[in-house]
């Protein structure tokens, strides 16, 4: 319909790739899909991977990959996404589930520029062994041409000891980032 789209398919094996040469080579299919929905002001849509696959360990596990997303722009100068995706593996060496979790809102500042803050997690709920990174990234960009902007962006890193200190040995609680780019569009 003008706001409604399903689909459906059959894949490959669901996780298969061996670097640059990515081939079926053990004639396991997967199913894939996607519910989508468009509003005037908001959109939500849930799609899915689902399927034995070798990828994972030696052995065939069940891999599904399941992501919902929600945006809203409902607001004049605002606008906002919410996205949640969970890997669930149900046999093999990577047993169990990993959660990914990202939040963002922009707000325009005026008709060139503006500003933006994303929060991402990353939950891992395996058989063998748990562990959670979080990162909180903020954005300023600024239109300097109708092609070029200019963005500016500082990113924090958290996780217990797991990210690397200046020698690179996995120590550090928390890393930043900063970075500046220009963007052209063709």
């Amino acid at each position: 319909t003008d706001s409604i789209s399903v689909s459906f398919g059959v894949l490959n094996d669901i996780r298969r790739n061996t670097g640059a040469n990515m081939f079926d080579n053990d004639n396991q299919k997967a199913i894939t899909g996607q519910v989508a929905w468009t509003g005037d002001d908001a959109s939500a849509s849930f799609s899915f991977n689902w399927g034995d696959s070798n990828a994972v360990s030696p052995t065939r596990s069940e891999t599904g990959t399941y992501d919902f997303i929600l945006n809203y722009g409902g607001m004049e100068d605002v606008s906002m996404y919410a996205n949640y995706t969970i890997v669930s593996v149900d046999d093999g060496v990577l047993e169990g589930d990993t959660h990914g979790i990202a939040v963002a809102a922009r707000m325009a500042l005026n008709e060139s520029s503006g500003i933006a803050v994303r929060g991402e997690a990353l939950i891992n709920d395996l058989d063998s062994g748990d562990t959670e990174s979080y990162s909180l990234t903020f954005t300023g960009d600024n239109a300097l041409t109708d092609n070029l902007t200019a963005k500016a962006e500082l990113r924090l890193d958290f996780a217990d000891d797991t990210l690397p200190d200046r020698r690179g040995n996995p120590t550090e609680d928390v890393a930043v980032m900063a970075l500046a780019q220009l963007v052209y569009e063709f």
